[in-house]
């Protein structure tokens, strides 16, 4: 036999080297991959093409015997896995490249979920200048209630008038002044 590599149902494997049967398992070096682990002979069960992987790819809980090319299909099919995630401590969601809110997500496939909110209540998208600001300033709190839609101008505002009140409350406190600090009713003095 002549030496080289011929090509197997999309795997390569040396020429003289008996075509392997799905789920054998041979040696690296054996192969000609280099490399001293242990892969095994799988089939995607999408597009039937034959590669060698990893064994200790094998034993990962994520992996599902599908190649490259065909993973990323099939988890738009079946969903994502992780559907949630936070980023700088706002809620993250995925969604669908189908869903009309789409193209306001990020291009990972997900939009904050405060965002989102606000858009389906408006039942439109939102401009990236609009801010959507939590009222109560709890970044997971995405109750429609506690969201407000505020240009940047409004939302700067909003944000050093509520630091100047935190300011102003620690120092009545400091000053030993007793104070109902709950700055979402209004706070009265104690006597």
């Amino acid at each position: 036999m002549a030496k080289g590599w011929y090509k197997a149902e999309g795997g390569s494997i040396r020429v003289g080297v008996t075509p392997p049967e799905e789920g054998e398992v041979r040696l690296a070096r054996e192969i000609g991959i280099k490399g001293s682990g242990r892969l095994k002979w799988y089939r995607c069960p999408e597009c039937n093409k034959c590669r060698w992987v990893e064994i200790s790819a094998v034993k990962e809980s994520n992996f599902t015997g599908y190649c490259k090319g065909c993973v990323k299909l099939h988890r738009s099919k079946r969903g994502r896995r992780n559907t949630t995630h936070y980023c700088g401590g706002y809620k993250m969601v995925a969604i669908e490249p189908d869903d009309f809110f789409y193209s306001t997500a990020k291009s990972n496939g997900f939009i904050a979920e405060h965002r989102l909110i606000v858009a389906k209540s408006l039942g439109r998208n939102l401009h990236r200048w609009e801010l959507v600001h939590h009222k109560n300033g709890i970044k997971d709190d995405n109750r429609i209630e506690n969201l407000q839609l505020v240009s940047d101008e409004r939302h700067r505002q909003i944000t050093i008038l509520e630091n100047r009140i935190k300011y102003l409350e620690r120092k009545l406190t400091k000053a030993g002044i007793s104070f109902n600090g709950d700055s979402t009713k209004e706070g009265k003095f104690l006597e």
